[in-house]
């Protein structure tokens, strides 16, 4: 059975928890789960927050045209958060496009880059509102576009198709759900980019011929690093 094949005890956190919460499509923007009062996530969330030693905020970032009404969402949860939490840090994650087999690469990586822009400028815009706050980016999106890229040049011989069976494919479906390689990427960018774990550190063999670890730290080595966590 194909599985995640990084474990906590691999990384030395021996009393981790978290909790998360969403929903799908636009759905899961921090503006719409505020507004959606009477759904079991809504309330979820605030009671997360409400029981207090937060240390660690994440929203996701969401494509909406209304810039202020998408950045409304994050002060909300963000002031919201504030009652019971004194000392946490947010972070915005930068997904990728959904459609991924409707764009080239060159279509698919500009759409990422124009979200990735906007969370700066939000979290540029959020710094600014709540300067005692440390608010960051977590560019995990880009695995997608880099993937997509090496399977488009042939660069990836476990990637057979596109879109297709998720150990296989760099998307498990046409919406842009992630395949088995973009999901062991992905969490290895999570753990550079929030915890500041050293990749080539931690007790990880990868079941790929790509070098996904170093591809990884890359991505994160050419990330702006005013937007890294501090």
């Amino acid at each position: 059975q194909r599985q995640m094949c990084i474990r906590d005890r691999h990384i030395g956190f021996s009393d981790h928890r978290q909790s998360g919460f969403g929903a799908g499509g636009s759905d899961g923007a921090p503006i719409s789960l505020w507004e959606a009062v009477n759904t079991a996530e809504h309330h979820s969330i605030k009671g997360a927050l409400d029981e207090g030693g937060v240390t660690l905020l994440g929203m996701t970032y969401y494509p909406f045209s209304d810039t202020e009404y998408n950045l409304q969402g994050y002060k909300n949860w963000i002031d919201y958060a504030l009652r019971n939490n004194s000392d946490f840090d947010v972070f915005v994650g930068m997904p990728w496009p959904t459609n991924p087999g409707d764009l080239d690469i060159e279509s698919f990586k500009k759409a990422y880059e124009q979200g990735h822009n906007e969370v700066h400028s939000f979290i540029d815009a959020l710094r600014r509102e709540y300067p005692t706050v440390d608010i960051f980016c977590v560019p995990y999106g880009e695995s997608a576009v880099e993937l997509k890229r090496l399977f488009e040049n042939d660069r990836f011989p476990e990637l057979e198709t596109l879109i297709g069976p998720s150990h296989e494919s760099v998307f498990s479906d046409e919406l842009g759900h992630p395949g088995w390689p973009m999901t062991e990427m992905g969490t290895l960018i999570w753990l550079k980019a929030i915890y500041g774990v050293d990749l080539q550190e931690i007790d990880y063999r990868s079941p790929f011929s790509l070098n996904i670890v170093g591809l990884s730290e890359r991505i994160l080595n050419s990330h702006d690093h005013n937007y890294d966590a501090p």
